[in-house]
């Protein structure tokens, strides 16, 4: 006997054999009754498991039959007990609530459904996507894949996404089988799947990029596939790749202000501007050069002129200039050994 909140609570319909089921869609309560084959007989019937599992009222809104898998039924089977009758639209209502919260936790496409609406069996895909299969067939028409670059992921910061690695060949066909996979996973919900993917190589990889834009997910039942396939597809979350694989794309630094000669040299603004201009084109700015003096001609007095020079360059006095290289010639001018004195001539010994 089993009592669930499927709101907060999962399991996996492939792991049930054969038991009772009751389904509230309201509360989201679901009630599975003991597995039959396990116990002797099948004893009691499905008040008495409602009884059991504590429920006193509310009977009618539950939902019941059986389900389970295995022998002919490998993907398992969904079978409503009494039938639901398309005709009453209430139970028709909660009973098609009671596939999608089954397809949810492990219930398949190829689930058979028995008992609902006017045909006895059909596939559980027939019954939530109408238009599965021709869906499918225009699947690779609307599929759209791209090629991008590492350059082209970091400025996805703000988007997230599944990346998995290691997926050589038709991108097409890896799309389509993901697509599938992930559908019978139950992950990809209301029959959308994965049309718009990017294709991009990193560090001798191929890998594609399946953003979370316009998919209906079960985002838990992604994670954990996530972390049991991680060996197979090495799958990372877009916002973990760029971080660990790619890095953040180093933030230009802003170029140092040259040291620039003006105290000491004639005060004219116009003068200043001109060694200041020079000294940054000397170090490769030309176009703070440029809009320094654009500032400096705009502005209304001449300490605020000096105060914005002051931004582009940092001003020195002339005389530091004296303790900068100088030129070859020059260091060779100023290197010249300075004559030392002739050495004074020792006195003239008495002759013997």
């Amino acid at each position: 006997m089993m009592k669930l909140d499927v709101a907060v609570q999962a399991f996996d319909m492939q792991d049930i054999s054969n038991r009772r089921f009751m389904y509230n869609p309201k509360t989201g309560i679901l009630v599975l009754g003991q597995q039959y084959g396990k116990t002797r007989g099948l004893p009691g019937s499905h008040a008495d498991d409602l009884a059991q599992a504590g429920i006193k009222n509310g009977f009618d809104d539950f939902v019941r039959g059986w389900v389970g898998t295995g022998k002919n039924y490998p993907a398992g089977i969904i079978h409503f007990a009494p039938n639901v009758d398309a005709q009453n639209i209430s139970l028709f209502n909660r009973a098609f609530d009671t596939l999608e919260m089954f397809q949810r936790n492990g219930a398949l496409p190829d689930t058979v459904v028995r008992g609902f609406g006017r045909q006895w069996e059909q596939a559980l895909s027939e019954v939530l996507y109408p238009a599965h299969n021709e869906r499918i067939s225009n699947q690779e028409e609307s599929m759209e894949i791209q090629n991008i670059t590492a350059e082209d992921l970091r400025r996805m910061e703000d988007k997230e996404g599944l990346v998995l690695q290691g997926c050589g060949g038709d991108p097409g066909e890896w799309v389509q089988g993901i697509n599938d996979l992930l559908a019978q996973k139950g992950i990809l919900l209301e029959g959308t799947t994965f049309t718009h993917v990017s294709v991009f190589q990193n560090e001798g990889l191929t890998c594609l990029l399946f953003p979370f834009e316009d998919v209906k997910l079960d985002i838990g039942k992604l994670a954990m596939w996530r972390l049991q396939t991680h060996d197979t597809f090495g799958g990372t979350w877009l916002s973990d790749y760029i971080d660990n694989r790619l890095g953040h794309e180093p933030a230009q630094e802003a170029p140092g202000k040259p040291d620039c000669p003006l105290i000491g040299q004639d005060g004219n603004i116009f003068n200043l501007v001109g060694i200041a201009s020079r000294t940054l084109k000397t170090h490769g700015m030309p176009e703070q050069a440029k809009e320094m003096a654009d500032r400096v001609f705009s502005c209304d007095s001449y300490h605020k002129a000096l105060c914005i020079i002051g931004e582009y360059v940092n001003i020195t006095s002339a005389d530091r200039e004296a303790g900068r290289p100088h030129s070859i010639r020059q260091q060779l001018k100023n290197n010249k050994a300075p004559e030392t004195a002739a050495p004074k001539k020792a006195a003239k010994e008495p002759e013997r």
